[in-house]
């Protein structure tokens, strides 16, 4: 019997809602959902049924019979797995303390209360920061040690003093777009490519900036292709035109800002050649560029972490951010808007602070401070050197570590010298085979959970 309902997209964090037809349970087809602000279909969602039923998922807990490293494992019932995952943390903790526990997870870790309980996705809505907390361990991480967080944190709290989730485009009201450094139609879920859409229907003209010739690019009145990781010069040597013609909003500077004079300094101790000729631009599409974005009072600005992949990631970000606040296009109409904190939707729960302080404190105190999580990049230091005390204990949440990280050889032996190591994911990646046991995880479609969109918050399981 097929059977029509309404769900959330079941193959990624964008929370999606779609339209299924289902025949005994099983997904047939996928449609964006219709009369939903939030519906929409990207091409991964439109194969999801390859994805939630594809031979290689994992479907039992499996639990390792051979060597670390060889992948050699039995199949398990879940209360035998769930047993021997419990027992073997709690003998590391009790064996080591339990700063030797750390849990870390990847974008994979898609089920919304699980990032809300452990904090792992935003450092301001958290209930338990970490999965080990209760145990007393002080570590837990994510991706985002490599990857979002010099956007969604550093840059804009060494900016504005809000993270990156604060900072809203004002798309619908933009009649010029500059999109630098992003491609809005891949990105997941597609709600700002369609904004962009429809501001582009009633008028609204884009620039791109970016690094080679996007889907965005092809969309856009005019881009701009600058030299991979040469962003920074680009933003300096607006700012410099910006400063020096004075087209600034000088009481702006003179009450809000830090800095100012110094960075006067800084962007004059070059010309605008010189700093052109690093991103290798002509220095009159450079002036072109900054009397456009200058000019158009409702002029926005669409980022996202392709700026951050570079030696000067967050200085880049904020020189960009600079560039919007000393024109005055900050909270008005079309501009760039600061939105309130955000609210924990997740009640607090007490668990009395660590003793110790996270991995990598030592080395990235101000990620730490900031994310309130371990630096992920120094598990193999803490794993192999004991530095600053031993963990032999992870816990591995939808991330690949050995196709995410660098040096991958390092991060293998690491895995391979741990005491217990549980992944938790919906296939078998090659960090599986260093594993004690692996866990199978859920699909949204399989989930009974909620998803956040804004101040909405939509329960639609399957």
């Amino acid at each position: 019997m097929e059977v029509k309902k309404s769900v959330i997209c079941g193959v990624c964090p964008g929370s999606c809602v779609v339209d299924v037809n289902l025949e005994d349970g099983k997904l047939i087809d996928i449609f964006p959902a219709k009369d939903e602000p939030f519906g929409a279909l990207c091409l991964r969602g439109k194969f999801a049924k390859e994805i939630l039923y594809s031979p290689d998922r994992l479907k039992k807990p499996l639990i390792r019979v051979g060597e670390k490293g060889e992948g050699d494992f039995r199949e398990a019932s879940w209360e035998e797995a769930l047993d021997y995952v419990a027992d073997g943390f709690l003998k590391v903790k009790e064996k080591y303390g339990p700063e030797s526990l750390i849990n870390h997870s990847g974008r994979g870790g898609f089920e919304a209360s699980t990032s809300d309980f452990l904090g792992i996705v935003n450092p301001e809505n958290r209930a338990v920061p970490g999965f080990f907390l209760p145990l007393g361990s002080p570590n837990v991480s994510s991706v985002g040690s490599v990857c979002y967080n010099s956007f969604g944190a550093f840059a804009p709290i060494t900016t504005f003093g809000v993270y990156g989730n604060s900072i809203l485009p004002d798309i619908a009201n933009a009649n010029r777009i500059v999109v630098w450094g992003a491609n809005p139609i891949t990105k997941s879920p597609q709600f700002q490519f369609h904004a962009i859409q429809v501001a582009v229907s009633k008028g609204a003209k884009i620039t791109a900036i970016d690094h080679f010739k996007t889907d965005i690019c092809k969309r856009a009145e005019e881009y701009h292709l600058v030299r991979s990781g040469t962003d920074g010069a680009l933003a300096l040597a607006i700012l410099k035109i910006i400063i020096e013609e004075d087209i600034y909003d000088k009481e702006f500077a003179e009450k809000w800002t830090e800095g100012f004079e110094e960075l006067k300094f800084y962007v004059a101790s070059k010309t605008l050649e010189e700093w052109a000729a690093i991103p290798g631009l002509e220095p009159e599409a450079i002036r072109h560029l900054t009397y456009q974005i200058a000019e158009e009072e409702k002029t926005t600005l669409v980022m996202y972490t392709g700026l951050e992949y570079s030696n000067s990631g967050v200085q880049t970000i904020r020189a960009v951010y600079t560039i919007w606040a000393l024109l005055g296009k900050i909270d008005i109409p079309g501009g760039i808007l600061l939105n309130s904190p955000t609210v924990n939707r997740v009640k607090e729960i007490y668990c009395k602070k660590p003793d110790r302080k996270p991995i990598g404190a030592n080395e990235y105190p101000l990620f730490c401070e900031l994310m309130q999580n371990a630096h992920f990049m120094k598990f193999p230091q803490a794993v192999l050197e004991n530095n600053p005390y031993p963990v032999r204990g992870l816990l591995n949440l939808g991330s690949s570590i050995l196709t995410s990280y660098p040096n991958p050889n390092k991060f293998a032996e690491a895995l391979s010298k741990l005491e217990f190591f549980v992944v938790i994911d919906r296939y078998f990646t090659e960090d599986c085979k260093y594993a004690d046991v692996v866990l199978p995880a859920t699909t949204y479609f399989e989930d009974e959970s909620y998803v956040v969109h804004g101040p909405t918050i939509k329960k639609e399981p399957v």
